[in-house]
This record gives structure tokens, sequence and C-alpha cells, in this order.
């Protein structure tokens, strides 16, 4: 699709810029990524030592599992606010849920950092925090990152592969731990605003961290605060690029062009903010502002539910109001202490709380043709003007399409707070032994309001006026206290009846989970290569959820978002056991080779026994060669909420296959307490070279492939998929949509369900350079990922959708897909004087607007839909630009407090103010998931350290 806007000056500045980045590293060797900085004055940087098992490994031993460090200098260079936003700006992790990135209009967990590896879904992504889960901050079992507080968090450690065996449930795309910094010394101060370019997303952060040892130095305690401020960016006329009014619609009207189009100046078709008469003698008028008289609706090209140009310039009602980037603001609280009664026993407490308060802007009622019909009024409603009451006389009635955006758009919250508790016992048990053992309780408060929100039964009740005793206007049904509601013009209501017509959607949560877990880890043998190692350990954790909605959301009364009471708990006991076995060392072809293995039983209450493993090994030829490979089984069991959540209505926008228009619909969704775990099968084989490993460079290369096929995966089937496995021939998808005595689509029912498999495969690589010129050092990091395949596999038809290098947006057609390539790399010079300089560059592959429809590059690709043979999947324009957003950062750093520093530094986000490409979707026009829709932003701050 079109570039919105990129100036052939800026462009030769910004290819000159990237291109002396790059001339600068090709000046000496240039490699991929180790995730793990080192500072000025460390030592060379060593082994990649990859972490993702439960054994306590010796120094230098390498375990097969791929692993990325993150380290939180990186997060400190580029003025992260959050490390859910560092991880998140990393390729295997790229289509997560940031705040920039809550889904359009939903006023669910607002504000919220979601981690989602490979693209296979965030709840088969494992959090934890030093090697323990952290509590469940949603209904659906998934972490809230922001939740954490990153001013203590030291490294975040990313295993980018199966590993149940090892750490349990839900890790089938792979797992986080966040590794908080337990041993800090002195205070740590930091305090940073910014804004955008364009006057929005002002931002302020503020943390404060310190630790010290007491009882000579047998015990330790750290504590640390962050709070941050976001007040969000406006709607879908704040930015240039967007202000096209750019939306894909449904050609059922001109037979020359293909079925689907992506235009211009997009408005609604057949509804109006005024009111617009669908059909009759006043077919094509809409009202006056007040309501009183009438004046000429002008149709655009492709008249549907959307059209191309016509009356309603900048009144789109889909794009005015919901914003961009939602407001939030959030602030965490964490404490630890320790102390060593002996080597043996080393009693610990760990308590954090954090909490996310997130405001949006939410939809408000359409009615028209096509979301359900019209708002129907009488001939004797007193509302209509006098000159339509004699025309179609006392019985007759007129169909108004109205977007009722004059009632104020309704306004989304949600407030989430966790407390977790840890208390437990480490100790070494001789020299070769340790253990571990902790209780841990979680629980997470979560409130979701959405005031203003339509009741469409009372507004039927309200507009339904008539003529009562003394010439007043009353409601014809006047139960419920109704007030009459004039829908006619803008806003010629009165308070009341506005009252009568809307109400707050509330939903109230609280999740709680207890986890009891022991470990123990050490050596059993001396073998060829090393010591045979091995862990073993048991766990049982009981998770619960309770919700509590309205009334009227429990009756699925509301417009939008209408929840559900819901109760359910399960349990969970498991052991596992892991070995280490390095058979051979420093013989001919290998330095090294050593096997690694895992297994673990899993009991549910809910769905009973199941086993996990994993197998692997790790060859090195000689000292800068190394290969590894694993292959595993992994499970996610199914949550609370797929469980046990009852049905519930909301609206979709979805295009019918059978007339090929634009239809907005009921959408019933809800759980199923027969679900069954999934099961992975996950295979990694990699390489490692280290060319250069000296005082002066160091050279770091990793290239991983992997491969995950999941079985009976639990998910909702998706509106638009459900409609087109329907019209492919599925019975079982056929009956889950319901049409009228016309045809039309009148509700459809997508429950949790084993329906479905998922396998994505690709590689990873990682690059890691630094080298030390004169008294200063230049490094380069850098991780790329190239998706081969992200398919889901329809097992109701045999059909399957590769969504892998879907780049479109993310909440309309096929769903969320993945780039093919996705790169990020951060190179930095720091001086000895205490200057440094980094600049990040973010790389999103070119790619497709839906991979369920073909454009006039792909085969197939149908120009006119009157030519033989009739397709609706072709569309005028089904590519996605690539994008590469480049961050500039600038410090310095003085010596101060005797020992301590103060730091100043300014950061330019998105440098060359580059606007995402054209890929318009339900309330925007891009996909918020993938690319920057803010623009140039600037940043500054002071960090103390003391």
């Amino acid at each position: 699709m079109k570039d919105g806007g990129y100036p052939a000056r800026r462009r030769r500045l910004f290819a000159a810029t990237y291109a002396a980045t790059w001339l600068a590293l090709t000046a000496v060797p240039l490699p991929l990524l180790h995730a793990q900085t080192v500072e000025d004055g460390a030592p060379p940087m060593q082994d990649i030592i990859v972490t993702g098992s439960r054994i306590q490994a010796v120094s230098g031993a390498s375990l097969p599992s791929p692993t990325t460090i993150l380290d939180s200098s990186t997060t400190r260079s580029l003025g992260i606010a959050n490390v859910g936003d560092a991880l998140l700006q990393l390729p295997s992790l790229l289509n997560s849920a940031a705040p920039g990135q809550t889904v359009a209009l939903s006023p669910q967990n607002i504000g919220s950092r979601i981690a989602n590896l490979r693209g296979l879904g965030a709840e088969r992504t494992l959090i934890l925090v030093d090697g323990r889960r952290f509590a469940p901050s949603t209904a659906n079992g998934t972490v809230d990152m922001a939740l954490i507080p990153s001013a203590i968090v030291n490294r975040s450690d990313i295993v980018t592969g199966g590993a149940s065996a090892a750490y349990g449930s839900d890790a089938v795309a792979g797992v986080i731990n966040l590794v908080t910094d337990t041993r800090l010394e002195g205070l740590r101060a930091q305090t940073q605003s910014g804004v955008a370019q364009q006057g929005d997303n002002g931002t302020v952060q503020a943390s404060l961290a310190g630790g010290t040892g007491f009882a000579s130095g047998r015990g330790h305690i750290v504590l640390a605060g962050e709070y941050e401020k976001n007040k969000g960016q406006g709607d879908y006329y704040s930015r240039q690029w967007s202000r096209r009014e750019t939306c894909q619609l449904g050609n059922f009207v001109d037979p020359s062009q293909p079925a689907n189009l992506i235009v211009d100046n997009c408005r609604t078709g057949f509804l109006t903010g005024p009111g617009l008469i669908d059909g009759g003698p006043f077919a094509d008028q809409q009202f006056s502002a007040d309501g009183g008289s009438l004046v000429p609706f002008v149709p655009g090209q492709y008249r549907g539910f959307f059209q191309s140009g016509g009356t309603g310039k900048g009144e789109n009602a889909f794009f005015r109001g919901p914003v961009m980037v939602p407001a939030y603001e959030r602030y965490s609280l964490y404490g630890y202490t320790d102390f060593e009664v002996s080597p043996a026993f080393k009693p610990f407490v760990n308590v954090s709380y954090g909490s996310v308060l997130g405001k949006n802007v939410g939809a408000q009622g359409r009615f028209s043709r096509f979301t359900g019909g019209g708002l129907v009024l009488t001939g004797e409603n007193p509302f209509v003007p006098e000159v339509i009451r004699n025309a179609i006389g006392p019985t007759g009635t007129i169909s108004v399409g109205k977007a009722m955006n004059d009632l104020g758009n309704a306004l989304g919250s949600s407030k989430t707070s966790t407390l977790r508790a840890v208390a437990g016992v480490t100790g070494e048990l001789g020299a070769q032994w340790h253990y571990e053992a902790y209780y841990q309780q979680g629980r997470t408060d979560y409130a979701q309001r959405l005031s203003n929100n339509l009741i469409p039964a009372r507004l039927r009740q309200a507009i339904d006026a008539i003529e009562g005793p003394g010439g007043a206007i009353v409601c014809r049904d006047q139960s419920n206290g109704c007030q009459p509601f004039n829908p006619l013009g803008i806003g010629n209501f009165t308070p009341g009846a506005a009252t009568f017509v809307t109400g707050t959607a509330a939903l109230d949560t609280k999740i709680k989970q207890d986890v009891v877990s022991a470990n123990i880890s050490g050596e059993l043998a001396p073998l060829p290569g090393g010591p045979l190692a091995v862990a073993a350990g048991a766990e049982y954790r009981r998770d619960s959820l309770v919700t509590v909605a309205d009334p009227i959301s429990q009756a699925n009364g509301f417009y939008t978002f209408n929840a559900a009471n819901i109760s359910g708990a399960f349990d969970v006991t498991e052991g596992y056991f892991e070995v280490n076995a390095p058979l051979l060392a420093d013989v001919p072809f290998a330095k090294s080779f050593a096997l690694n293995g895992a297994v673990r039983r899993t009991d549910y209450s809910t769905s009973g026994a199941v086993t996990t493993w994993k197998v692997g090994g790790v060859w090195e030829p000689s000292d800068f060669l190394r290969f590894r490979v694993t292959r595993s089984q992994d499970i996610r069991a199914p949550n609370i909420s797929e469980l046990f959540s009852p049905l519930v209505s909301g609206q979709v926008s979805v295009v019918d296959p059978q007339t090929n228009a634009q239809v907005l619909v009921p959408l019933l969704t809800g759980g199923n307490q027969s679900l069954r775990p999934e099961t992975a099968n996950t295979t990694t084989v990699g390489v490692v070279i280290t060319p250069l490993r000296n005082s002066a460079d160091t050279l770091t290369l990793s290239v991983d492939y992997y491969d995950i096929k999941v079985t009976d995966v639990i998910t909702s089937t998706g509106a638009t998929n459900i409609l087109q496995l329907c019209q492919a021939g599925s019975a079982s998808d056929c009956g889950r949509v319901t049409r009228n005595g016309a045809g039309a689509i009148t509700l459809i029912t997508d429950t949790q369900a084993n329906l479905n498999g998922l396998s994505t495969r690709g590689v990873d690589f990682e690059l890691n350079y630094r080298r030390q010129i004169g008294s200063g050092s230049l490094s380069f990091r850098g991780l790329a990922t190239y998706v081969d395949r992200l398919v889901t596999f329809y097992n109701a038809t045999g059909t399957s959708v590769d969504l892998a290098g879907q780049t479109g947006n993310s909440n309309f057609g096929a769903g969320p897909g993945v780039p093919h390539f996705q790169a990020t790399s951060y190179l930095t010079w720091k001086s000895a004087g205490g200057t440094s300089i980094t600049v990040q560059n973010r790389y999103i592959g070119k790619g497709r607007y839906d991979v369920l429809q073909v454009g006039p590059d792909e085969a197939g690709y149908q120009e006119a839909i009157s030519g033989p043979p009739a397709r609706n999947n072709s569309n005028n324009d089904n590519s996605v630009s690539s994008r590469l957003y480049t961050n500039l950062s600038i410090s310095q750093t003085i010596p101060a407090f005797e020992r301590g520093s103060i730091e100043v530094y300014a950061v330019v986000n998105n440098l060359f103010d580059r606007d995402p490409p054209i890929a318009p979707g339900a309330s925007s026009a891009t996909n918020g998931i993938l690319f920057d829709q803010i623009g140039r932003t600037f940043l500054a701050g002071v960090r103390l350290k003391y």
C-alpha cells in the first residue's frame, strides 16, 4: 500500500544516516547477537551461556535450549520506562500487546504489556520472576509485565522454545524469566518526561531503588518503587496520514472492480450522525442538526456499509473518538530480604505490588440496514417532522440509519492490581547440592467499566414516543421510568433521556494463585566431560477466578462488552526430573559434548494427567563452533476463563461471503468445561560461532531453527473464519451462523473448543560484536527472525490459513499475523569520558494485508467481480510496505557522590518521523501492533546512582 507521505529530502537523510551506520559496522567484522551487554571496565564478554533449565549449571556449562538475555542496560540506554516495552521490541515478541496496541474500542486490560512469543498467542508464553511463576493478571491466565517494577529487573531471559518439562504448563512458545537484582547496593533514582512532536502522548516516569546488607553481610534488603503516566494519543483524525479516512470496503455495486477495495475518503453509506432515512419516499434524506427538516445525503462511490466520498467528511463514527494510544497510569512497589542463618538455611521474603489504571474511548451505537436494522419511528411520533408524518400517516414508519455519537462515545476504564508474596528458604547441602522451597500467593483485583454504554432495548423503547395528555411527549411504554428520546438531528434529547438509554457495564474480577514448590539440584557423579548434574522438584498450584458482572451485562443488555459471572478453580500437582550429562571434553573433534533431558508429570483436577518431556544435546567441536539441538513435548492446559465462561454477546464487523456485503452482527462467545490440554511438539536446531574472543574484539553469531506443532488448540475460530469455513462447506461452522428468513446474518456463535492445530517454523539470528577503540568501546547487537509459516489448521474442513507474512490490521480479516522478516539492532558508542550514543533500528518486513485475499500481484486475482469465475477474495491492494524505525539516544554520565554518578540523557524515537504503512482496520488506518502510530517523540531524563 502507499506510504503515508515520506518526502524525498527525508528519504535521502534517512538513507544517508542508515548507510553511514552500516558502513561504520562493515569496517569491522559484523555479527548478530548475544543479548548481554558489557559495561565499561568489565572483562571481555563471556560465552553464550544458555540457562533454560532447573539445573544450577557449573560455570561454563552449555545447555541446549536457545536463550536470549536482554540486559537492563539496553532498557536504560533508550529511556524505556518498562521492561515489558523493551522486550516487546524483540523480533520474537513483536506481535505482542502494549499500550499503543490495545484492542481498538476495548475496555479490557488497558495499558497492559502482555507478551506473545512467536505469535502463537499470549496464553502460550510463560512469565516467571526469578524462576517462579508470576500471578496471573487476566482471566486468561496471562501476565501484564507492567505490574513488575522495572527498576529492580536486572536482566530478562527469553527461552525461545518449548520448556514445559522444566517450568510446567503454558511454556509452549517459550519462557520469559525476569531476574531481579536482589543484591543491589546503594541507591538508584531516575525521572524522565517525554512528548510526541504532535503534542500528545505526554509521559512522565520516576523510579527509586535501594539495597543494603546488614548483620555483617549475612542479611540483605532491597526496596524499589516506580511510577509512570501516559496521557495517551488522539483519535484517527489526530494524524495527517490517517486523516485520509482509509478503509477496506466490500464492493457489491461496481462489477468492473474487485470484490474488496481499499479506498480513501471512507464514510458510512447508510448511517449518519443526524440520521439518514433508508427507503421510502424520503430515502437518502438526512435530518438537519435540529432534527426539524431534511437535507440531501450525497451518496459516495461503492456505497454499502462504507462508501468512498459523499456526505460525512471527517465524521465517520468508526474513526471519530476511539484513540490510537489510551491513557494509562501505573505504579509498582517491590521488597526483598534474606538472611543467612547458615549456608544450609537462608530464608527469604519477596513482596511486590503493581497497579495499572487505563482509560480508553469506546464505540457508540450504530444503527443501519447493515447492523441489524435502523431506528424505526412511526408517523405518530412527535419527534418526526410534520412533512414526513403527513406523508406516511400515523401507522407508517421510517427507518433511520443513525450513528449515536451525539450521546458521546462510551468511555472505558480498567484497573489491575496484583499483590504477590513469596516466602521460602534456600541453602547449600554440601559443596555440590542446592535446594529451594517456597510458598507463593498472588492476588489480582481487576475492575473494568464501560460508562455511557448504550442499552439498545431502552433506546428502542424511548424513541417510540407519542403525544400524551396536555401535548407532552411521552414514551408509548412508560415502564422502567422511560424518558422519551429524540434521535433525530444532533443532541436533541434531554439529559434524562440520555441517562435512561445508557448505563455502565461493570466487571469485577478476583484472581488468586497459591503455589507450594520444592526444588533440588546438584552433581551425582563425575563423567568424562564434567559432573553429571541433576535437578528434581515437585509443585502444587491452585488457581481460582471469580468475576461479577452487572445485571444488565448478565442479560446481554448493553450495546457492547457485556460481561458475565464466572466462578471456577483448578488444582495441579506435578513433579519433574532433569539431567545434564557432559560425556566428552577436550578430545579430538569434541571440546565438549553433553546431553540434557527432562520429564515432568502433571495432574490437573479438570483434565487429568499428562506427561511432558525434553531431550537435547550440545556438541562443541572447537572453541569457536558449537551445535545444539532440542526436542520437546509441551502442554498448555485450559485456563479458568476458557473452561467456565458463560455465553456473552458483542458486535463484530464481517463481510458476508454470500452477499459480499459488510455487516455488523451480534457475536456470542463463551467457555467449555470439556476442554483438553493442548499438546505441542517442538524441535530446535542451532549453531553458535565465535570467531573472535580477545581483549579487543568479541564476535558471536548464533542461528537457530525452530519448528513448533500444536494439536488440540483451544480457540474460538473467529467470526470471519466461521463464515469462510461455512462457505467452504463445513456443516459444523454453518451451524454456528444464524440467518433470518431473508438470509441476513443475525448471530454468530463462537465458543471455545479443542478445534484446531497450530504450526510455526522459522529461524532466529543473533549477533553480538564489541570492540575496544582506544579508551572507548563500540558495540553492535542485532536480533532477527524469519518466520516461514504460522499456520492454523481447521480440522472441520481440513483447510488451513498461514498468517506468516500478514502485516495488515490485526483486528480485521484473518486475524493477527506476523511479518516473514523482522529485526532489531543496537549500535552503541561509549567513551571513557562518560558519553554514550545508541542508535536503535527496528525493521518490519513487507507483507500482505490479508492472507485470505489476493491482490493484483498474486495468482488468482480477479480484477472485476463480474468476470468468471466469481470470486470474493480479490483486493485492489493486498500489500503492506516495510518499515524501518530509528531511535537515537545520547547520554552523559558525570561522577558524583564519591562512588556514584549523575547521568543526563535525551532520546528521540522514530527519528525520521516515519508514518506507518496504510493497512486499515476497524478504527485505525494501520496495524498498531507492528507499526508506530505516534510519530517522532522526544524524551529527556536524569539518573542518580549513589
